[in-house]
């Protein structure tokens, strides 16, 4: 049945009249509960839903614009200059649209790649897509999501552990996750019926392994051959092996990293099928993490009015700690279409890379300046960090960047804890400019909770 799939199955839908019927009416029974799908009626619309969605054998309906998961692999293997992955499939260069032409509202692209435990569905659609909406915009949007509950990064802070789902797929508090009809329909029913974007692509899977990219293979072999004795992800994206770094929880945070990416570059594939389908290129593109939650209506009119710009991103500048000159902040990323490329590829151009370049612009202390090598001898060996990695492909790249004020892309990056039988959301990862702030409406930082 539906609702009792096995979660390594794969999840595939695009909007369609006939998906659009079928998941209202999947929808109606999942709310009355799981008895709903006992009878054989219901057992019959599952089996309908199922061959639509296509989760036994993973094949995407031949009407849907979705890609089928596996067949990505190959894929992922082109560079991105060949074929069809290139800009000029669709006319980008010859479709810069800084004015609206024609009649048409510009084409919003949203990407969003991470777990359904650490989605935030709701602002998403009430803050996000809907006051785009509202300023003329078309959006479409591109999720994928897994479901097993992957390790955090900073497993040690007690929060963590009382990590839960968005509240507006169940009461938030139970420990049975909701089934794939019910995360389906709800993310339908908000995003598409109340907000107005087109559901473009959305994915389930039960977890993302990493070695289903013969790239990470490739690099996992050389990292055992290399380092024996370490955790094969512990040296890439990021590096420290300093004295007292945490290596398991460097080894933990590289795979999330690898994972997000991955995901990212389904998503940006399906966005390129997208706009070849519908013979035009979209005008921006959101690259945003699972835990955005919006506290405010994003305006994007306004954001556009600040000048100019490849790339519009948060400046935290007023960050305790501050970012360093090698860091940008890597929260969510507001990119002009025409550049989108850089990060819809971000995995394949790390790949690509040679990350000792990253390291080797860092800037350097005074006392290790007049004492080369003094600090890797005497501390130990340290490299890049994801904010860096990040400014260093933006400057690679020649990206003209603005940085903005919070309350230019109002979002903080935060978590659902269930406790004591509610569900209380606070930010985990805290961002704070000195101009256009943004309020915290009331929300606490995760770490100030008392658990």
């Amino acid at each position: 049945m539906l609702g009792n799939a096995p979660r390594s199955k794969r999840l595939c839908y695009s909007t369609g009249l006939l998906t659009c019927i079928v998941v209202a009416l999947v929808y109606s029974l999942a709310t009355l509960g799981g008895s709903a799908y006992d009878s054989p009626s219901s057992q019959n619309l599952a089996a309908s839903a199922r061959n639509l969605f296509a989760l036994d054998q993973g094949n995407v309906h031949p009407s849907l614009n979705s890609v089928h998961l596996d067949d990505q692999r190959s894929k992922l293997q082109q560079s991105p200059r060949q074929g069809r992955l290139h800009n000029s499939r669709v006319g980008i260069e010859r479709h810069s649209r800084d004015t609206k032409t024609q009649g048409k509202s510009d084409r919003v692209a949203v990407l969003v790649a991470g777990s359904f435990h650490r989605y935030f569905l709701q602002s998403s659609a009430e803050k996000l897509v809907a006051p785009l909406r509202k300023q003329g915009y078309s959006v479409d949007y591109f999720m994928s999501l897994t479901t097993d509950v992957a390790k955090p990064y900073r497993a040690e802070l007690g929060y963590t552990q009382h990590a839960t789902w968005d509240p507006v797929f169940s009461n938030g508090t139970g420990t049975d996750i909701p089934n794939d009809a019910r995360i389906t329909a709800t993310v339908h029913n908000l995003l598409v019926t109340q907000a107005g974007a087109k559901l473009r692509h959305f994915r389930l899977i039960q977890q993302i392994d990493v070695e289903e990219d013969s790239r990470i293979r490739k690099l996992h072999h050389r990292a055992s051959k290399q380092h024996p004795k370490e955790d094969v992800d512990l040296r890439f994206p990021t590096l420290d092996m300093s004295s007292g770094a945490r290596h398991a929880a460097n080894a933990v945070a590289n795979k999330n990293i690898i994972r997000l990416f991955m995901s990212m570059e389904r998503l940006w594939r399906a966005l390129l099928d997208a706009e070849e389908s519908d013979g035009e290129p979209y005008d921006f593109v959101l690259f945003l993490r699972d835990d955005t939650k919006w506290l405010a209506d994003f305006n994007l009119d306004r954001l556009r009015a600040q000048g100019k710009a490849d790339v519009y991103l948060l400046s935290c500048d007023a960050r305790v700690p501050s970012l360093s000159p090698d860091e940008i902040n890597d929260h969510g990323l507001v990119v002009h279409r025409k550049v989108a490329e850089t990060f819809g590829l971000y995995l394949t151009r790390l790949l690509e890379s040679d990350i000792e370049a990253c390291r080797d612009r860092m800037h350097k202390p005074s006392w290790e300046k007049v004492l080369p090598g003094f600090a890797r001898d005497a501390i130990g060996e340290r490299g890049c960090n994801s904010e860096m990695l990040l400014k260093w492909q933006i400057d690679v790249a020649k990206l003209h960047v603005l940085k903005v004020g919070q309350s230019l892309i109002p979002f903080q990056r935060s978590m659902h804890l269930s406790l004591n039988g509610k569900v209380v959301d606070c930010f985990h990862k805290y961002c704070k400019s000195f101009q256009d702030d943004l309020d915290d409406s009331g929300f606490q930082r995760c770490s100030a909770i008392k658990i």
